[in-house]
Parts: structure tokens; C-alpha cells; sequence
């Protein structure tokens, strides 16, 4: 703080945070980021502006199967390592500090988010999407549909080696009505076209990326 800071924040009777009065304690409020004094604050509204030590990672379906690929490899780092499980198999969050400063949290989405991702994407409008346009240019609106890939079908290595997208009624597990069906099939077909994926495996990579 500079001298002219605290003759500042000496004067100072009220919150620059909620514009409360400052009646008995008052603590000094700086960027957390720069060191730069902000102004005079009560100590709570200090506390509330802090910036998050974590940063949210969010999964679908993180507690039914993702989280498996992430929890066996966890313990080969150094960061602490902290966990909401529900059993001993599924977890509702977990996360691992970085550089003992930072925590990358993992999150299911199913439990943190008010809707399903969908339902969430189709809220938002085309000007929202802006980092999907960054990386997709013209092709964003194939990104920000809801997904596909037959979980099923694929019950095995031999099955990545295909050149080819499997059969309707062998990609979709469930009684989805034909017309349905056809228009999802001709959606992806166009999806793996404009990208220029051909493999399955390709696919399986390519599908992982998106969620």
C-alpha cells in the first residue's frame, strides 16, 4: 500500500464491496492476483470475493464409469489427493492439488449441474459458443448437438477396426423410433464426414474429446 492507500482506507466508512457501513472492523481488500489495493472492506465481503483455488472439471456420467480411468492413475503423482465417494466403486467428486496451489476438481455433472447437458447447451444461444466456433469454425454446430456412439455395439478391441458405422439396430440399444433413429444415424454420418473420421476407433477418441 502506498501512503496515499492508507490515508485512503483510514478515512474510509464504507464497504467498497456492499457499500455497508464499516462500524468496527475494517480489512484491507487487494487483487489477489496483482497485490494492488482494492479499498477498505468488511472482513466477510474480503473473504467472499477470493478468488477459487480450483478449478471445476465436469464429466458425464462421472460416478457411472469415467471416473475409473482417472482414480487408478491418480496415486503415480505427488499432489494430495481428496475424495466424495458414494461406494467403493463409484465417486461422487474427486480432485488432486497441482504445484500445491492449484486443485483440479472432478465433478459429475448428473449431480452439480441443475439439467442434462443438453438441455443446458439448448439454452445458451449461437452467439454463446464462441469458444466452440474458435476451434471448430463453421462446423460448431455439428459440436454442440447431442452426441452419439453405440456403448453396446462396441464390446470389444476387433470392433475399433471398423471402417464403418455399424448397423441401426445394432448402434441403437434401445426401442428409438425409426425416423428418430434414421435422422441421429444421417446426423453422425455427416459429423464423421466433415471431420474426416473414418475408423471406429477414430470415433471412440473423437467421442471422448466432445463429452
Amino acid at each position: 500500500m502506498t501512503d496515499a492507500d492508507k490515508e485512503i482506507f483510514e478515512a474510509t466508512t464504507n464497504c467498497h464491496i456492499c457499500g455497508g457501513e464499516l462500524a468496527v472492523t475494517k480489512v484491507r481488500d487487494h487483487d489477489h492476483l496483482t497485490g494492488k489495493y482494492r479499498g477498505a472492506a468488511h472482513n466477510q465481503c474480503n473473504l467472499d470475493v477470493q478468488l477459487p483455488r480450483h478449478v471445476p472439471i465436469v464429466f458425464l456420467n462421472l460416478s457411472g464409469y469415467d471416473a475409473h480411468l482417472f482414480v487408478s492413475e491418480l496415486g503415480f503423482g505427488e499432489g494430495k489427493i481428496n475424495c466424495i465417494p458414494n461406494t467403493d466403486e463409484k465417486y461422487i467428486s474427486f480432485s488432486i492439488e497441482v504445484d500445491g496451489a492449484l486443485e483440479m476438481r472432478f465433478i459429475d455433472s448428473y449431480r452439480f449441474l441443475p439439467n442434462s447437458l443438453e438441455t443446458l447447451a439448448g439454452n445458451l444461444t449461437k452467439e454463446q459458443f464462441g469458444a466452440i466456433k474458435k476451434c471448430f469454425g463453421d462446423r460448431y454446430e455439428l459440436m454442440i448437438r447431442k452426441g452419439v456412439y453405440p456403448y453396446n455395439y462396441m464390446d470389444g478391441p476387433a470392433k475399433l477396426e471398423e471402417t464403418q458405422l455399424p448397423p441401426k439396430e445394432d448402434f441403437f440399444a434401445n426401442s428409438m423410433a425409426h425416423t428418430s433413429a434414421t435422422r441421429t444415424m444421417h446426423m453422425l454420418s455427416r459429423c464423421l464426414r466433415n471431420l474426416g473420421v473414418r475408423l471406429c476407433g477414430t470415433t471412440t477418441i473423437y467421442t471422448w474429446k466432445m463429452m
